[in-house]
């Protein structure tokens, strides 16, 4: 008994330290910065167009001269085709810049991806500019 709980251990290990290593970037990632703004509500733009390759986000960063604007947008990432999670400012603790601006900062990501991204900025309300940065890279 004692050894099959072991054996089951011992490949449950091997596979959470396998998917582990999927997210690790040894610094073979070609880098690359994409940025979009948008004005128009219910608008919907590229931050980083549909790619093919594998690779990773880095990071992202959004700004406004209105913190309104940014709770009214989200970013959607579609990893391997598939739309694989959404995140909405709604609530976020923006900060501003030297140019009196509000900002997300710069959020930190390890997005990655073995066949194709996609970033997409969407804004759901209020019609102003705001613009978005995406670092990213493809090994």
């Amino acid at each position: 008994m004692k050894t099959a709980r072991s054996i089951g251990f011992a490949i449950l290990l091997a596979f959470g330290a396998t998917s582990g290593s999927w997210a690790v970037d040894e610094g073979q990632t070609q880098p690359r910065l994409s940025s979009n703004e948008m004005y128009f509500a219910n608008q919907t733009e590229d931050l980083i167009p549909l790619t093919s390759g594998s690779g990773n986000i880095k990071g992202v960063l959004c700004k406004s001269a209105s913190s309104g604007i940014l709770r009214n947008t989200r970013l959607i990432f579609y990893v391997d085709g598939i739309s694989a999670q959404t995140i909405f400012f709604d609530e976020y603790p923006f900060s501003f810049d030297n140019g009196s601006n509000y900002s997300t900062g710069t959020i930190p990501m390890n997005i990655r991806f073995e066949s194709s991204i996609r970033l997409v900025m969407q804004r759901t309300s209020a019609s102003s500019t705001y613009i978005c940065m995406a670092s990213w890279g493809l090994d």
